[in-house]
């Protein structure tokens, strides 16, 4: 049994006149939400799906603050808390802080800056970091060169991962980082950038500490060529440090990193266009970084949109992964999509989407062998007022040359969805029919289920 009450504060705003001497010029808000529950069992308390039983209640706060200084200078801040005293809404019990940020930027010094105190978003690349951390970022646009086109921005930070701010003392998972990035009129941007972690040793010890350095040279750049409008990127990354893998610890490992992408659009056809390489070693594995190390990738990725608006979207890729390996895996891909308006003359407001493609993956050793086939199909109509129809259909085929198995699924549905307004309910109402026959070592399944769903949402009246 489940017996909630929530008590939320309604969000509030203001402004203190200019001449009150107490926080002069600052705009405050803020909301609070206190929720207070009562969980029972009868019965078997095995059976019941709360694992906490009786009085549940927390309190949460947040709030922002901004002043406007000048044209070039303003201050703002947000934060978020709790006053927790139950075991479903956090592990952790008490006041504490969850969230919070103070934002200084000022552009009319001898060095315009902005600053980001407390909760701010680690980025450099994608292949250094990209990590929400609490600590210290700092952003300087020093005006070396201004007068020849040439712009600065040199960021440092340094922040911690924890998810709490009473926590920051506990398990260091330290990033701090330096990057420089440069942008010039005729060369384009280049940018410098370098990250270090250190991670305190977990688990008493039975993960020991790490140290990673991770440093990055990157470029961009845009030019027309012809009618075409291009767009040139390229990095190289370079990592040294400790590693924790399936072969355990590993120190002062190193590897690279590779990116390039070319990118563009035609000045003549609706007609756009994308080619991308990235190969990361075995060894390139920052903490931070968002990429599938032991992994080279070749996309090519291209785009046609018709004067009915309807698109038309191919793509080629190839993945090697387990690249250092004696063994590395290949899977190769090829597809098209199509979506958008169809059926223009004969039912106007109709909406398609094809999708099809075909993969085949393999290995040196010849124990993965496979090649996949797949269409997508699906079709939204309207029928009446209120009332729209869905069809939709999907074939896949697999056959796995090492085991002789060829396995076919298809699917079909059928649905209608009902809008509908009631007092001040605004839902739908989707009854539909799903088929499936799947077909695999000369045996045959099939599945018939129908369905239904139905959503509500509930509009406020803001007078009441």
């Amino acid at each position: 049994m489940l017996l909630p009450v929530m008590l939320q504060g309604a969000a509030f705003a203001a402004e203190t006149p200019s001449g009150a001497p107490f926080l002069a010029d600052w705009s405050l808000g803020g909301q609070n939400t206190l929720k207070l529950e009562y969980y029972g069992n009868s019965g078997d308390e095995n059976a019941s799906p709360y694992l906490f039983d009786g009085d549940q209640w927390y309190n949460d706060f947040s709030g922002t603050f901004h002043r406007r200084v000048s044209a070039y200078e303003q201050v703002r801040g947000n934060f978020a808390g709790t006053l927790n005293q139950s075991d479903y809404r956090s592990r952790e019990e008490g006041l504490y802080l969850e969230r919070g940020t103070v934002f200084w930027e000022k552009g009319d010094g001898s060095v315009p800056f902005r600053s980001e105190l407390g909760d701010f978003f680690g980025y450099q690349s994608f292949r250094t970091i990209q990590r929400s951390l609490k600590g210290l970022q700092v952003e300087l646009q020093p005006r070396l060169g201004s007068a020849s086109g040439y712009q600065h921005s040199v960021q440092l930070f340094s922040g911690i991962t924890n998810p709490f701010y009473r926590d920051l003392g506990e398990d260091d998972d330290i990033f701090s980082g330096l990057s420089w990035l440069m942008q010039t009129p005729r060369y384009g941007v280049f940018s410098l950038n370098g990250v270090h972690n250190y991670r305190e040793a977990q688990f008493g010890a039975d993960v020991p500490t790490q140290k990673q350095f991770v440093a990055s040279l990157a470029w961009f750049k845009d030019l027309k060529l012809a009618t075409e409008q291009l767009e040139l990127e390229a990095e190289y990354g370079r990592f040294n440090g400790d590693l924790i893998g399936r072969g355990g610890f590993q120190e002062d490992k190193n590897g690279n990193g590779y990116y390039a992408q070319l990118s563009g659009r035609s000045g003549r056809r609706p007609l756009t266009y994308r080619l991308r390489f990235e190969q990361y070693g075995q060894n390139y594995r920052p903490n931070a970084a968002p990429i599938v190390s032991d992994q080279r990738k070749v996309e090519a990725h291209s785009a046609w949109t018709f004067r009915t608006g309807l698109q038309l979207r191919g793509r080629l890729q190839h993945f090697r992964d387990a690249l250092d390996s004696d063994n590395p895996r290949d899977t190769n891909v090829g597809g098209i999509t199509l979506s958008g308006p169809v059926l223009a003359k004969l039912r106007p407001g109709t909406t398609g989407y094809l999708n099809a493609f075909v993969q085949d993956r393999d290995n040196d050793d010849g124990l993965i062998n496979a090649f996949t086939r797949s269409i997508n199909l699906s079709l939204t109509t309207p029928l009446a007022a209120h009332l729209s129809g869905r069809a939709g259909f999907l074939w896949t085929g697999t056959n796995d040359k090492v085991t002789n198995i060829n396995a076919i699924n298809r699917q079909y549905n059928l649905a209608v969805d009902w809008d509908f307004v009631m007092g001040r309910f605004n839902g739908t109402l989707s009854p539909g029919l799903f088929l499936r026959h799947n077909t695999a070592r000369d045996r045959d399944q099939d599945e018939i289920n129908p369905t239904i769903a139905l959503s509500l949402t509930v509009s406020r009246s803001r007078s009441g």
